[in-house]
């Protein structure tokens, strides 16, 4: 276990002579410390690092038998005055049923990794030769004494560690010397094959990574994003290189269309430095119109590694697009939300969502999506989806487990329809939001191209998505200036009827940082409505006469003050309307 840096680790647990129709709840911490005990891990449960036990529910094999991974991580640092151990319990209902605690004299060990230990890195595959990684297995390394001395999962695992999300990509903290193997296992502790670019042993320095893959293609990109027939495209291609120098590479590009695939350059590199990134770029001129999977080949004598992107050429917006994205999570599982944004009904039986590893059917039977209405789908059910948004999301196509995982960092998805044609293609990024959890990224409007990151903001409701509703920065197109009302101008918070003043505005941006503050007439700042709060392109809020201690305003006029600035340009913008807080008026 690495100490105070949060390295996560994962630990096997495996449960025998249970009820198999059972459901049972299952925590387990790090605990110690001097001179008051307690716990300094954390475990990663329900989508999120929790402190504690952090239970969650498991249910047993058809045999009684069950086995578990729990992720953790050290999150306080130890202090050597006391005696650390890790402690299980599984409960039935409130019922603890069993018990136990392994000492750190017993079993395991609390590294320092600024002295004690180091991290190995890299890529598991599923071949031999290299191409295909192998995502969520859990890695299990070993010294020459074959004990375990680190554990993990591999990407995409859906564990928030905040490193690379690559699929099949592990880092493990272990003690110096030498790692002499990896062994792998499924998620119920069957061994499996898998295969790492360089073999073991793997000599651990302190404090720094050592890999086991020789090089990533980090990124494949295109200049310009949205090329049109005729036009030239730039494809770029982004080398990384973990490990020693590599000699003599070879990089070739090619595409598929309708099943026909053709070359479009290759390029050789001398060498791909230690330590290193390096850029290639191949021309690909006189394009036509249709949908394109580029497949980028990265050879040497010893490996191959391959990357896959989508690029469309011309008629850039289908009938059915993408209109909103939970690609980060707090409780509700990821979900897409799509819009029928022409004139014409639209039947997507056997339409298919995907990314680059994933396939996945979204409707098998007759389903019309109505001109300019939304459709959720979604790794959750729609109960669940009302049950956190506090309303009916309207039509909610659940795939549960088949959901493509939506990576952190930004994903590249696609939906096509029932002849494979491409009707959309976002290659979303997290930079496009303000990168919070919880909260979905929004398309602005639905007829401006999709890969345009001005075309998309984060949520800006309280409850950090809206599927099924009109999004909340949606704008048809963005007024000139700035308009600030009030209504009514004259309202008493201790009258029927008129206790209350909604304040509406629009802004010439449509996405915007807004303040909205009531002064007095000495220039006192009384209510805070927004404070630096994200904003789509209009709102509404409510003064009721209090000021922010809670307390009502005396009677008189008052100054509503709005300032906005463009996420985007940081232009900034200001307006001032009045309004009059009268005296209790005659019943």
């Amino acid at each position: 276990m690495a100490a105070s840096d949060s390295t996560p680790f994962v630990i096997k647990v495996t449960a025998f002579g249970l009820e198999p129709d059972s459901i049972y709840r299952f925590g387990v911490y790090v605990y110690g410390g001097y001179p008051s005990p307690g716990a300094i891990s954390q475990r990663w449960a329900d989508e999120d690092w929790k402190g504690g036990y952090a239970y969650t529910d498991f249910t047993p094999y058809e045999t009684g038998n069950w086995c578990g991974w729990a992720p953790l991580r050290i999150v306080k640092k130890p202090l050597e005055e006391y005696n650390y151990y890790i402690k299980f319990k599984v409960k039935k209902e409130t019922t603890d049923i069993f018990e136990s605690a392994v000492h750190l004299s017993e079993g395991f060990q609390i590294i320092n990794m600024n002295s004690e230990g180091g991290w190995l890195a890299g890529i598991v595959f599923r071949d031999l030769t290299l191409t295909t990684p192998y995502p969520n297995v859990n890695i299990l390394a070993k010294n020459s004494e074959n004990h375990i001395v680190g554990a993990y999962v591999t990407e995409n695992n859906g564990i928030d560690e905040e490193n690379s999300n690559i699929p099949g990509y592990f880092c493990i903290a272990v003690p110096n010397g030498h790692i002499n193997s990896l062994e792998f296992q499924d998620m119920e502790g069957n061994p499996i094959a898998g295969y790492t670019g360089i073999s073991s042993p793997w000599e651990i320095t302190p404090g720094e990574t050592t890999w086991v893959d020789p090089f990533l293609i980090k990124d494949l990109t295109f200049t310009p994003e949205n090329p049109q027939p005729g036009n030239s495209v730039m494809v770029n291609i982004t080398l990384y290189n973990p490990a020693k120098v590599i000699h003599n590479m070879e990089v070739i590009a090619t595409y598929e269309k309708n099943q026909e695939s053709s070359e479009i350059g290759t390029v050789m590199l001398d060498s791909l430095p230690a330590y290193s990134y390096s850029s290639v770029k191949i021309a690909w001129h006189h394009l036509k119109k249709g949908n394109y999977k580029i497949k980028v080949l990265a050879k040497t004598d010893e490996f191959n590694i391959e990357r896959i992107n989508y690029l469309r050429i011309g008629e850039p917006l289908g009938d059915i697009v993408f209109n909103e994205i939970m690609y980060k999570p707090t409780n509700s599982g990821e979900w897409i939300e799509i819009i029928n944004r022409c004139l014409n009904t639209i039947n997507i039986k056997n339409w298919t969502i995907e990314d680059t590893k994933t396939k996945c059917p979204i409707a098998s039977e007759d389903y019309f999506i109505e001109p300019y209405n939304l459709a959720t789908i979604a790794e959750s059910t729609s109960e669940v989806l009302s049950s956190i948004y506090s309303y009916s999301p309207g039509t909610v196509f659940c795939l549960g487990s088949k959901f493509p995982s939506l990576n952190n960092e930004g994903d590249t998805i696609i939906i096509k329809d029932k002849d494979g044609e491409i009707q959309d293609i976002i290659r979303y990024k997290d930079s496009w939001g303000n990168k919070e959890k919880g909260v979905s990224l929004e398309r602005i409007n639905p007829n401006i191209y999709t890969n345009i990151s001005a075309n998309w903001g984060s949520c800006v409701t309280a409850s950090g998505g809206t599927p099924g509703n009109t999004n909340s920065i949606y704008a048809e197109h963005t007024p000139e200036k700035v308009i600030l009302s009030v209504s009514p101008k004259v309202f008493s918070p201790e009258t029927l009827g008129a206790d209350k003043a909604v304040i509406s505005y629009t802004l010439p941006f449509t996405k915007a940082y807004v303040r909205l503050y009531i002064y007095d007439r000495c220039g006192r700042c009384v209510r805070k409505l927004v404070d630096n709060s994200p904003s789509g392109a209009s709102s509404e809020q409510i003064w009721d006469g209090y000021n922010d201690k809670g307390n009502l305003s005396p009677i008189g006029v008052y100054i509503v003050y709005l300032e906005a600035k463009d996420q985007t340009s940081e232009k900034l913008i200001n307006k001032k309307a009045t309004v009059i807080l009268a005296k209790r008026l005659s019943k």
